[in-house]
Protein backbone atom coordinates (compact mmCIF):
# COMPACT_ATOMS: atom_id res chain seq x y z
CA UNK A 1 0.00 0.00 0.00
CA UNK A 2 1.26 3.10 -0.53
CA UNK A 3 0.29 6.67 1.03
CA UNK A 4 1.11 9.75 -0.57
CA UNK A 5 0.15 13.17 0.42
CA UNK A 6 0.38 16.07 -2.09
CA UNK A 7 0.53 19.69 -1.97
CA UNK A 8 -2.75 21.25 -2.60
CA UNK A 9 -1.81 24.32 -4.94
CA UNK A 10 1.02 22.29 -6.99
CA UNK A 11 0.32 18.63 -7.14
CA UNK A 12 3.18 17.81 -5.61
CA UNK A 13 3.69 14.91 -3.17
CA UNK A 14 5.17 16.00 -0.19
CA UNK A 15 5.56 12.92 1.84
CA UNK A 16 5.02 9.32 0.76
CA UNK A 17 5.03 6.42 2.68
CA UNK A 18 4.92 2.63 1.30
CA UNK A 19 3.06 0.43 3.94
CA UNK A 20 4.16 -3.18 3.54
CA UNK A 21 2.37 -6.15 5.11
CA UNK A 22 3.34 -9.48 6.53
CA UNK A 23 2.12 -12.45 4.17
CA UNK A 24 -0.14 -15.02 6.69
CA UNK A 25 0.99 -17.93 7.21
CA UNK A 26 -0.15 -20.95 4.91
CA UNK A 27 -3.44 -22.68 5.18
CA UNK A 28 -1.96 -26.00 5.91
CA UNK A 29 0.99 -28.22 5.39
CA UNK A 30 1.98 -32.13 4.61
CA UNK A 31 5.31 -32.41 6.98
CA UNK A 32 7.74 -35.26 5.58
CA UNK A 33 10.34 -35.91 8.81
CA UNK A 34 13.08 -38.36 9.06
CA UNK A 35 14.70 -38.83 12.80
CA UNK A 36 15.89 -41.17 15.54
CA UNK A 37 13.91 -41.93 18.59
CA UNK A 38 15.67 -43.12 21.58
CA UNK A 39 13.75 -45.20 24.29
CA UNK A 40 15.33 -45.88 27.74
CA UNK A 41 14.36 -49.57 28.46
CA UNK A 42 14.92 -51.09 32.00
CA UNK A 43 14.73 -55.00 32.18
CA UNK A 44 17.00 -57.86 33.87
CA UNK A 45 19.25 -59.04 31.93
CA UNK A 46 20.29 -63.23 31.76
CA UNK A 47 24.47 -61.74 31.97
CA UNK A 48 23.96 -58.14 33.52
CA UNK A 49 20.87 -58.76 35.80
CA UNK A 50 18.56 -55.42 36.25
CA UNK A 51 20.11 -52.73 33.31
CA UNK A 52 18.78 -50.05 31.17
CA UNK A 53 19.77 -50.11 27.88
CA UNK A 54 19.09 -46.75 24.82
CA UNK A 55 17.29 -48.39 22.43
CA UNK A 56 17.52 -46.78 19.19
CA UNK A 57 15.48 -46.33 16.18
CA UNK A 58 15.08 -44.97 12.71
CA UNK A 59 11.57 -42.77 12.14
CA UNK A 60 10.21 -42.16 8.88
CA UNK A 61 7.17 -40.20 8.62
CA UNK A 62 4.48 -37.95 7.49
CA UNK A 63 1.55 -35.75 9.03
CA UNK A 64 -0.79 -33.04 8.01
CA UNK A 65 -1.20 -29.50 9.17
CA UNK A 66 -3.71 -27.61 9.29
CA UNK A 67 -3.27 -23.73 10.68
CA UNK A 68 -6.37 -22.85 13.20
CA UNK A 69 -5.15 -19.39 13.21
CA UNK A 70 -2.22 -17.44 13.11
CA UNK A 71 -0.24 -19.14 15.77
CA UNK A 72 -1.95 -22.11 16.56
CA UNK A 73 -1.97 -25.20 14.00
CA UNK A 74 -3.13 -28.89 14.29
CA UNK A 75 -1.75 -32.21 13.48
CA UNK A 76 -2.55 -35.15 12.77
CA UNK A 77 0.06 -38.15 11.31
CA UNK A 78 1.87 -40.90 11.55
CA UNK A 79 5.57 -42.50 10.97
CA UNK A 80 7.25 -45.85 10.68
CA UNK A 81 10.39 -47.07 12.83
CA UNK A 82 12.90 -49.69 12.25
CA UNK A 83 15.78 -50.77 14.07
CA UNK A 84 18.66 -53.19 14.67
CA UNK A 85 20.33 -53.22 17.98
CA UNK A 86 21.92 -56.82 17.19
CA UNK A 87 24.81 -55.10 18.49
CA UNK A 88 24.57 -54.10 21.73
CA UNK A 89 25.88 -56.67 24.29
CA UNK A 90 22.73 -56.49 26.32
CA UNK A 91 19.40 -55.80 24.61
CA UNK A 92 15.51 -56.43 25.28
CA UNK A 93 14.78 -57.20 21.85
CA UNK A 94 17.14 -58.04 18.37
CA UNK A 95 14.48 -55.68 16.03
CA UNK A 96 11.92 -53.87 16.73
CA UNK A 97 9.64 -52.31 14.07
CA UNK A 98 6.52 -50.43 13.93
CA UNK A 99 4.37 -47.38 13.96
CA UNK A 100 3.29 -44.03 15.62
CA UNK A 101 0.53 -42.73 15.25
CA UNK A 102 -0.40 -39.37 16.50
CA UNK A 103 -2.23 -35.94 16.87
CA UNK A 104 -1.28 -32.52 18.26
CA UNK A 105 -1.65 -29.07 18.52
CA UNK A 106 0.63 -26.60 18.28
CA UNK A 107 1.96 -22.99 19.11
CA UNK A 108 4.01 -20.59 17.50
CA UNK A 109 5.71 -19.12 20.49
CA UNK A 110 7.82 -16.39 18.52
CA UNK A 111 8.49 -15.66 14.95
CA UNK A 112 11.20 -13.05 13.98
CA UNK A 113 12.18 -12.53 10.69
CA UNK A 114 9.29 -11.40 8.99
CA UNK A 115 7.81 -14.99 10.18
CA UNK A 116 10.84 -16.77 8.51
CA UNK A 117 11.78 -18.02 11.64
CA UNK A 118 9.58 -19.72 14.19
CA UNK A 119 9.82 -21.46 16.89
CA UNK A 120 6.17 -23.59 18.21
CA UNK A 121 5.77 -25.46 21.17
CA UNK A 122 3.56 -28.77 20.60
CA UNK A 123 0.90 -31.04 22.75
CA UNK A 124 -0.85 -34.65 21.72
CA UNK A 125 -1.74 -37.85 22.05
CA UNK A 126 -1.23 -40.77 20.21
CA UNK A 127 -0.51 -44.84 19.94
CA UNK A 128 2.48 -46.86 19.59
CA UNK A 129 1.98 -49.65 17.71
CA UNK A 130 5.12 -51.52 18.59
CA UNK A 131 4.34 -55.43 20.34
CA UNK A 132 7.47 -55.33 22.48
CA UNK A 133 6.93 -52.54 24.18
CA UNK A 134 3.01 -53.88 24.69
CA UNK A 135 1.81 -50.91 21.98
CA UNK A 136 1.84 -48.18 24.41
CA UNK A 137 -0.41 -45.22 24.76
CA UNK A 138 1.47 -41.92 25.42
CA UNK A 139 1.78 -38.14 25.49
CA UNK A 140 4.03 -36.23 23.29
CA UNK A 141 5.34 -32.94 23.60
CA UNK A 142 8.15 -30.65 22.49
CA UNK A 143 9.05 -28.39 20.37
CA UNK A 144 9.83 -27.14 16.54
CA UNK A 145 12.29 -24.53 14.77
CA UNK A 146 10.88 -24.28 11.20
CA UNK A 147 12.65 -22.12 8.91
CA UNK A 148 10.91 -20.02 6.00
CA UNK A 149 8.02 -22.15 7.13
CA UNK A 150 10.01 -25.10 5.39
CA UNK A 151 12.49 -26.88 6.78
CA UNK A 152 12.07 -27.85 10.34
CA UNK A 153 14.35 -29.38 13.35
CA UNK A 154 12.25 -31.33 16.06
CA UNK A 155 12.62 -32.08 18.96
CA UNK A 156 9.75 -34.48 21.23
CA UNK A 157 8.98 -36.09 24.16
CA UNK A 158 6.74 -39.01 24.70
CA UNK A 159 5.35 -40.21 28.22
CA UNK A 160 4.37 -43.62 27.63
CA UNK A 161 1.69 -44.89 29.59
CA UNK A 162 1.70 -48.66 29.53
CA UNK A 163 4.83 -50.82 28.56
CA UNK A 164 5.79 -54.52 29.32
CA UNK A 165 5.88 -56.18 32.43
CA UNK A 166 9.07 -57.63 31.85
CA UNK A 167 10.66 -54.33 30.66
CA UNK A 168 9.72 -50.66 31.84
CA UNK A 169 10.40 -47.95 29.40
CA UNK A 170 8.43 -44.70 30.74
CA UNK A 171 9.72 -42.13 28.01
CA UNK A 172 10.77 -42.24 24.54
CA UNK A 173 12.35 -38.91 22.47
CA UNK A 174 12.79 -38.06 19.46
CA UNK A 175 14.81 -35.87 17.09
CA UNK A 176 13.66 -34.82 13.53
CA UNK A 177 14.49 -32.77 10.00
CA UNK A 178 11.84 -32.16 8.27
CA UNK A 179 10.18 -30.68 5.27
CA UNK A 180 6.93 -28.63 4.84
CA UNK A 181 5.12 -28.45 1.26
CA UNK A 182 2.26 -26.58 1.19
CA UNK A 183 -0.97 -27.52 0.30
CA UNK A 184 -0.33 -25.35 -3.40
CA UNK A 185 2.47 -27.78 -4.10
CA UNK A 186 0.64 -31.13 -4.66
Amino acid sequence: ISLNAYDAKNGEIVFSKIVTGTPPKSGSYIHAFYGKMTVPIKFTSDSSGQITVDHQARILGGEKMIRIANDWSLTGGASFLSDDNSNLTDKYEKAITGFLIDGTIGYDLFNFGGDQVSFGLIAGLGMMTVTPFSNPAYFKTGFTVSVAEQLTLSYHLLALLTTDESATASSASIVSIGWKFSGDEF
